[in-house]
């Protein structure tokens, strides 16, 4: 397809720029996306209706969401869908990973975590990529729309441990060796069976009512290093960290080994999230 070339130049110059444009604060966030409406359409996907101040995106049309979502869910015929939808009615996000060199390792490591024999991976903690997208030199990858994972807050010992258990299998996987280069939490979100509970208080028990499964889908600040590489000879360059809790080897004006970084931010996100017990009652994170 052949956009107007004036199209083309109301994106924006950088991904970085793109990445910058807040949806609660700039009421013309969408803009870009409304340019390339007409693109995405003809690659068989129809775009939400935006919003201003952080309201939710609103489908055009009425029909409920399809059962099958890539394999994913259970029947979702009640669900209510908020992102953008393909013709075939299957929810996912669209998200602009790469303009030329910028952001060329996080599609690497997307197109590595795709490939066979890694996709086929039990162990492989990437949300699929449905599709690349590309136009000019800006690169989109296509995903099934997952829930954000803090949404939710964790209510028991057991979801807590269960989400434990899957990003602590997943940063121990030595088959993939991708790295947060000290960034975690990534963006994390999992798949659902069903809608989630309104808010109420106290909220309602939820995660452990269905098998969720959590992915990574952020990829931005991370390295990626050949399987066959010593851990001792994993090495990233600093970087600017401005996160108040980080470990000493960011500190340092020298290259790092990340594995060892990975470590503490996955405390961290876990004491950061999970409730602790105080007196008989009340909770406090």
């Amino acid at each position: 397809m052949h956009l107007d070339p004036n199209l083309i130049e109301g994106l924006p110059d950088s991904l970085e720029a793109w990445k910058e444009r807040d949806v609660v604060m700039d009421p013309e966030w969408f803009k870009p996306w409304e340019l390339l409406r007409p693109f995405f359409q003809e690659a068989g996907y129809e775009l939400y209706d935006p919003h201003t101040h952080g309201q939710s995106s609103t489908a055009r049309s009425a029909d409920p969401p399809a059962a099958d979502s890539f394999g994913l869910y259970g029947d979702r015929s009640n669900f209510k869908s908020r992102f953008l939808a393909p013709r075939n009615n299957r929810d996912v996000v669209i998200k602009p990973v790469s303009k030329g060199d910028e952001g060329r390792t996080e599609r690497q490591i997307l197109q590595v975590l795709n490939s066979a024999p890694l996709r086929s991976n039990p162990a492989n903690p990437a949300l699929e990529v449905i599709e690349f997208i590309e136009l000019h030199d800006f690169c989109f990858a296509v995903m099934p729309c997952c829930d954000a994972c803090d949404d939710r807050p964790f209510l028991t010992s057991f979801e807590c441990l269960e989400f434990a258990e899957q990003v602590l299998e997943d940063l121990s996987n030595e088959n993939i060796l991708i790295n947060h280069r000290g960034t975690l939490p990534p963006s994390v979100v999992y798949e659902s069976l069903y809608e989630p509970p309104v808010k109420i208080t106290p909220p309602l028990q939820w995660r452990s009512t269905f098998p969720a499964k959590y992915y990574f889908i952020d990829f931005g600040c991370s390295a990626i290093f050949s399987k066959d590489a010593e851990l001792s000879q994993c090495f990233v360059d600093p970087y600017i960290n401005s996160r108040e809790q980080r470990p000493s080897e960011t500190y340092a004006n020298r290259p790092f080994n990340p594995f060892a970084v990975d470590v503490y931010y996955a405390a961290r996100l876990f004491y950061g999230w999970f409730p602790v017990r105080v007196g008989s009652f009340n909770y406090q994170t």
